[in-house]
């Protein structure tokens, strides 16, 4: 990465500065409604022209990334007639994270106010595709309000660079080092070798800047992912912890269910206690009427004898 203090970023307007453009003032900001404004397709002027003849896929999106044009080249890539594609987003034409990335790299071009060639995904009418997308900032009375951007083969650098220089010729800017102005390209022919080695240590601090956003972006996604995990991981500890006390819950019922069985078996064997008592005091007392009613039938028959004897004793005094 390089550091902020490290950074030189080329403006449009070829003013150089160690420090980035300030994102007080947002391109939408400066944008004009439709009412007080030309549309956006009379702003384009001769950049409509070299982006017709462009043989390189190539297109101009608005700042808030709404198609404004694209060559016949740019509709054969993505499978998609001119009229199905200008006036809508890539987050109607694309999949979510390539429209995403398109609109970092859009936002990354206008904040800088400088070009930046960089790798991009287009879904492309055969699918998926790797490109070295050059985009630069589109101007109308000093504001930017759109981005230009041309596709060439990402082992084709040069194509694109090319390409794209045209096409900023075309708008009437070209980017020059030490605060020189902007200008068509036959006015500035000659300062081209005098402004090679700038646009190569420019160069090197976009594609350092597009590597320090794309890393940052990967980070905070990774966060994202990594913030999500630890939700879904929370959420589990937290049906476990309710698993856990609903399960305590019905340890404590059987447990207090146990304690009462437990009670009512002692009172039980308690009465079967008292039973066993009561069949024993039973039992003697039954033992102990069979001797009392033994006694009293020998006591019974004694006094029939006695009575008897008594008699024969009266019998024999007369």
């Amino acid at each position: 990465m390089v550091p902020a203090a490290g950074r030189t970023f080329v403006r449009q307007d070829g003013r150089r500065s160690v420090r980035p453009p300030s994102r007080s003032m947002r391109v939408e900001d400066a944008m004009t409604d439709g009412s007080s404004a030309p549309a956006a397709e009379q702003r384009l002027g001769a950049l409509a022209g070299a982006l017709a003849t462009c043989t390189l896929p190539a297109c101009v999106r608005d700042a808030a990334g709404r198609y404004v044009a694209v060559n016949e080249a740019f509709s054969g890539l993505v499978g998609l007639e001119a009229a199905r594609l200008v006036g809508k987003t890539d987050n109607a034409l694309q999949p979510a994270d390539v429209a995403h990335r398109v609109a970092e790299l859009d936002a990354l071009v206008l904040d800088a106010h400088g070009h930046l060639d960089a790798r991009e995904v287009v879904l492309a009418r055969d699918g998926r595709r790797t490109v070295r997308a050059c985009r630069f900032p589109v101007y109308d009375a000093g504001e930017p309000w759109g981005i230009a951007v041309v596709m060439a083969p990402l082992e084709d650098a040069a194509a694109g660079a090319a390409a794209r220089e045209r096409l900023q010729s075309a708008a009437g800017m070209v980017t020059l080092p030490s605060g020189a102005p902007t200008a068509p390209l036959d006015e500035l022919e000659a300062e081209r070798s005098r402004t090679a080695a700038a646009e190569v240590e420019a160069q090197d601090a976009r594609e350092a800047l597009a590597v320090e956003r794309e890393a940052r972006l990967e980070a905070q996604v990774a966060a994202r992912d990594a913030a999500e995990a630890l939700a879904r991981e929370q959420e589990a500890i937290e049906a476990l912890r309710e698993e856990a006390a609903r399960l305590a819950e019905e340890r404590e019922a059987l447990a207090a269910a146990h304690a009462a069985a437990d009670a009512r078996h002692g009172e039980l064997a308690a009465i079967a206690d008292q039973a066993e008592e009561a069949e024993r005091r039973l039992a003697e007392a039954l033992a102990a009427r069979d001797a009392l009613a033994a006694d009293l039938e020998a006591a019974r028959e004694r006094a029939a004898a006695a009575e008897h004897a008594l008699h024969a004793a009266e019998g024999g005094d007369e």
